[in-house]
């Protein structure tokens, strides 16, 4: 049972991080004339990012759970705050961090 929802879990988890580094592809609802993405701007190279959003996103989950929130309070401020995304993705993926955290959470208050 436990790894079934390990499964479940590292799913979600691999969905909401594509979801998220989806959005770091300069998908935007602004005219192209704005300014330019901040990964655009920057010297690091690609895979930069994926790897500090998943060390970020790593940490995130192990002081929600120490501190007594869901992921998404966290995750949507930080990451939105701070990683070159689309705001409208970075809310998206903290419901898909929400919708997990009560997956994991539901077997274990239905007992």
């Amino acid at each position: 049972m436990v790894k079934q929802h390990f499964k479940v879990m590292l799913l979600l988890l691999v969905i909401t991080s594509l979801f998220v580094i989806t959005s770091m592809a300069g998908a935007t609802t602004e005219p192209a004339a704005a300014a330019a993405p901040v990964a655009a701007q920057s010297s690091m190279p690609w895979w930069a990012w994926p790897l500090i959003l998943f060390v970020v996103t790593f940490v995130l989950g192990i002081v929600a759970v120490l501190g007594g929130v869901g992921g998404g309070v966290l995750f949507v401020p930080i990451i939105g705050g701070f990683f070159p995304c689309h705001i409208d993705f970075v809310r998206g993926a903290g419901l898909l961090d929400a919708l997990a955290g009560a997956l994991a959470a539901g077997p274990g208050l239905l007992k």
